[in-house]
């Protein structure tokens, strides 16, 4: 399920660039094109899921997926020791995709 004026949903299909660090069937992970920290990983269903949506019981295993997958990228990215994760909420996020940041190396909050 894609949405054609969505970017993470063409960037899933390979329409628009990115940097991937990790994919398999339920998710993707890329670089953000533009951190906020040395290390800005975005955690992308590749269902077009929208923010507000996930936090239903409609999704009742997505937060356990994306929690599965944080964990191996941060083992594969040898961050086990410096991370934070980020999921906005509807307000605050850019893009009604769901999707997670992981950050490194920078406290985003300081």
């Amino acid at each position: 399920m894609f949405d054609d004026s969505c970017l993470f949903c063409n960037i899933i299909r390979g329409k628009e660039p990115s940097e991937k660090v990790y994919e398999d069937e339920k998710f993707i992970v890329i670089k953000n094109k533009f951190p906020k920290a040395p290390i800005h990983l975005l955690v992308i269903p590749r269902d077009h899921l929208e923010k507000g949506n996930t936090q239903t019981n409609k999704y009742p295993n997505l937060w356990k997926d994306f929690y599965i997958t944080v964990a191996k990228v941060i083992k594969d990215q040898n961050l086990d020791d410096d991370y934070q994760l980020i999921v906005n909420s509807p307000k605050r996020s850019h893009f009604m995709h769901e999707h997670m940041h992981i950050i490194s190396g920078k406290d985003v909050f300081e």
